[in-house]
């Protein structure tokens, strides 16, 4: 659990660095192409590129925190807003595991994509010696990494079941 969450400090960190690097590089450009008249496309294009990264990696982090992954409308319904009890929590157990049943789906799909494009790389059409199926590893990894932050969450869920079953007891 330690090495999850140093994992998951450093996620953080790698998020805010693309973040903050991506509105540098866009404040850089508007610079340059409104006051100095002087376009650099090679900042425009890597902000681009930083920030698709950005929301691959930022969907991993939106699922290891919990959001931007289920409906809450029926759970906040039946239990309440903010409220925590055994069955709200197997909901959200259940709906983690639908969750990872989805994400499995397309695990193989785009594995044979990942290594299709292993195989046969696809070039930039502007610079021939750039790779452009980073995007798709990316896409790849942050799918592997929505799996591994959902399964965490079922472990984290089912602890604080038992919790709540054992102060309930007392």
């Amino acid at each position: 659990m330690k090495l999850y969450q140093k994992y998951s400090a450093l996620e953080d960190w790698v998020l805010m660095a693309a973040t903050f690097l991506t509105t540098v590089m866009i404040f850089i450009q508007v610079i340059n192409r409104y006051i100095f008249q002087f376009e650099l496309t090679w900042i425009n294009d890597t902000a681009i590129f930083v920030f698709v990264f950005l929301m691959a990696l930022g969907l991993a982090g939106a699922t290891r925190h919990g959001s931007h992954t289920s409906i809450e409308i029926f759970s906040s319904t039946v239990w309440g807003e903010g409220v925590e009890c055994i069955g709200k929590l197997k909901y959200q157990i259940i709906l983690r595991g639908v969750t990872i049943i989805c994400l499995m789906i397309f695990l193989k799909p785009m594995w044979n994509y990942v290594v299709d494009l292993w195989k046969f790389p696809q070039y930039w059409v502007l610079v021939p010696w750039f790779n452009e199926a980073w995007l798709v590893y990316a896409t790849f990894i942050s799918l592997i990494l929505c799996i591994i932050h959902c399964s965490f969450d079922i472990i984290k869920k089912f602890d604080r079941v038992e919790e709540l079953k054992k102060q309930k007891q007392q």
